[in-house]
């Protein structure tokens, strides 16, 4: 993750993954510095905050939420309780299993795009992102939730050719709502993706810092 002022994040926003500062390549990994950041209040001129928004989002591969939550929780407790046995012992992602399971759906995208799911969904499983311990129900949500994501969200990894323009989620929380654990789930997973991520919170209401732990976001 990159750690820049609010002026870098803006020049950065739209820049190729490879003329980044940090973006290495070692053999078949690709390391791509991303950003994941929280911009708090407004500018005092109001017009100068709306144009910076208004900038990001017209980078490339963007998807734009204006209000959080922003997911939509499109299974059941039945459908999630029965994916446990989907999950080894040491409580990662089986995934011949999974794609034999009638709760997955992906089977359209190319092969190696579901490869990629399965990897990213066991390194959250292991990551220390979340402020809560990953037990077992937690485990099933994340599965869950980001299998049936949205499609404007999957887009965003069939576009993604690491070394070019980088995926981004630009999100605007102007009310009291909070994050939903659905919504945090799927930014922490596109963080490890390393898309690009920014939360604009004119309120500075808490949001992303109720289920991510700050050492793995900036804010601004």
């Amino acid at each position: 993750m990159l750690r820049t002022t609010y002026d870098e994040l803006k020049i950065l926003w739209d820049e190729e993954a490879r003329i980044r500062p940090e973006f290495e390549v070692h053999g078949d990994t690709v390391y791509v510095p991303n950003i994941f950041a929280k911009v708090n209040g407004t500018q005092e001129n109001l017009q100068e905050y709306w144009s910076d928004i208004y900038k990001l989002t017209r980078a490339n591969h963007v998807v734009i939420y204006k209000q959080i939550p922003f997911s939509t929780i499109k299974y059941t407790k039945q459908e999630m309780y029965s994916t446990a046995f989907l999950f080894t012992r040491e409580g990662l992602l089986d995934e011949q299993a999974l794609y034999k399971s009638p709760v997955y759906t992906l089977q359209y995208l190319k092969p190696s795009i579901q490869h990629f799911i399965v990897q990213k969904i066991n390194e959250l499983i292991l990551s220390k992102l979340f402020r809560k311990d990953i037990d077992e129900t937690m485990r099933l949500k994340i599965l869950m939730t980001i299998i049936t994501m949205d499609a404007e969200l999957l887009r965003l990894l069939e576009v993604f050719d690491y070394t070019g323009k980088i995926p981004k989620i630009l999100v605007y929380s102007g009310k009291r709502e909070p994050l939903s654990e659905e919504d945090a789930i799927l930014l922490a997973f596109f963080q490890l993706v390393s898309a690009d991520i920014v939360i604009y919170t004119p309120t500075n209401y808490a949001n992303i810092e109720n289920w991510i732990k700050p050492e793995y976001f900036s804010v601004h």
